[in-house]
């Protein structure tokens, strides 16, 4: 460029010039140089220049520094003030100033800019990490509205909050328009949808969408492992779901101790206790009880290991918490509470708790009723032992002590 043609080299407009050639080139680093050349001999358009500036910055991840410039623009009265704003509040968020940021995108849109609904979207990311999901729903529908559709991040967005409200079949079909326009995103979205997928209890699609994820690189430093962990363990594929929880912890990922709880429910799938109770114990250690589930996982472990006075100490912390199962096992709690009396000797205390596992549905293939008959047994209450086995073996429930049960009580009616 010839500086007759602009002014003298001295001149700002001149390197204003400079920098706007070099900033549609996207030329960033070198316009970021004009443009302070530009400023520091004085220029037109002040504002402009301070806001190519800041964009330069933003684009080279300068964060704090495109933020002085885009501020710099906006004290200087430039007419894109909204436009500003709504860069402001992104870089706010970046520098999780994440309240700040709300104010930002407030301006934007107060002064009429919303980017055809960008800063709707950016909005929505920032309410979302400060949890705020109901507003952030309400603002990716708008971006949505909008037509910003960012190769599907707003879908992937979308998507992401309607996880956090529970609304996993709506998440899912998010996810799945995100994935339609070609949003991959190094398999977040294949992260997120597996997540949605395990909550509808669709395992075998969950494991294929965190196979995707991971095959493109996304762990999350470590929650994609775990999370695909979960679903091994619902397909009942134990080694490998164990392998997965400790891909998880070597990457860091403890989730509150909820990873370590699940590798103890491995563990004890895999009769393995004394590992399976070290891991339960850590999981408590970092506060993960799950509402009273690691406890009773915990207590479960002591039984398989005959330490029955520890295992009715985590039982009781369980009940405390008021856990008595799981939505498939209600009732656990109280049979294998009632198992660990029977073992102490504590006979009819134990046919009481075996009693309330029955009311509250929990036979475990006809285990209970035969506990139960064990107890009735030793407490010289032949007649409701042998109906107890009688139920048991009606379920199911054929083992051999059973029938060794069965023989006792016939043997003490007869004696009686």
């Amino acid at each position: 460029m010839d500086p007759n043609q602009t002014g003298s080299m001295h001149d700002g407009k001149y390197y204003q010039q400079q920098g706007d050639l070099l900033y549609a080139q996207e030329q960033y680093k070198e316009a970021i140089d004009a443009y302070e050349q530009a400023l520091s001999l004085g220029c037109p358009s002040i504002g402009r220049t301070q806001s190519r500036k800041g964009y330069a910055l933003y684009q080279l991840d300068y964060n704090q520094e495109a933020l002085d410039a885009f501020e710099e623009a906006v004290l200087s009265g430039y007419e894109g003030g909204g436009w500003c704003y709504g860069i402001m509040g992104h870089l706010l968020s970046r520098l999780k100033r994440n309240e700040d940021a709300l104010d930002a995108f407030k301006q934007a849109l107060d002064m009429g800019y919303t980017g055809n609904g960008w800063v709707y979207s950016r909005q929505s990311y920032t309410l979302s990490h400060l949890k705020r999901y109901e507003e952030a729903l309400s603002a990716i529908e708008e971006a949505l509205r909008l037509g910003d559709l960012k190769d599907g991040w707003s879908y992937g967005q979308k998507g992401y909050v309607l996880n956090n409200l529970k609304r996993y079949q709506e998440a899912l079909d998010a996810f799945e328009q995100a994935l339609k326009v070609g949003y991959t995103e190094t398999g977040w979205i294949y992260g997120k949808k597996g997540y949605a997928l395990n909550n509808l209890k669709r395992y075998q699609e969950a494991l294929d969408a965190f196979e995707q994820a991971l095959k493109l690189g996304y762990t999350e430093n470590g929650w994609t492992y775990g999370k695909k962990g979960y679903a091994l363990i619902k397909l009942k594929r134990f080694e490998e779901a164990l392998q997965n929880f400790d891909a998880a912890l070597d990457l860091g990922h403890k989730e509150g101790g909820w990873t370590y709880g699940k590798k103890g429910y491995v563990l004890i799938n895999l009769k393995r206790y004394e590992e399976a109770l070290t891991a339960l114990k850590e999981a408590l250690r970092l506060g993960h009880t799950e509402g009273g589930w690691t406890y009773g996982q915990k207590g479960y472990a002591l039984n398989n290991l005959a330490r029955y006075a520890e295992a009715l100490e985590a039982f009781d912390a369980a009940l405390d918490m008021g856990y008595i199962g799981d939505e498939e096992h209600r009732g656990f709690i109280y049979g294998k509470k009632g198992y660990a009396l029977s073992k102490l000797g504590r006979y009819k205390e134990a046919s009481s708790l075996f009693e309330e596992a029955l009311r509250s549905g929990y036979t475990d293939g006809g285990w209970v009723y035969a506990m139960q008959a064990y107890t009735f047994n030793r407490r010289r209450l032949y007649g409701e032992a042998l109906d107890a086995v009688e139920k048991a073996l009606s379920i199911g429930y054929t083992k051999d002590w059973v029938h060794e049960e069965k023989e006792r009580a016939y043997k003490g009616l007869r004696d009686f």
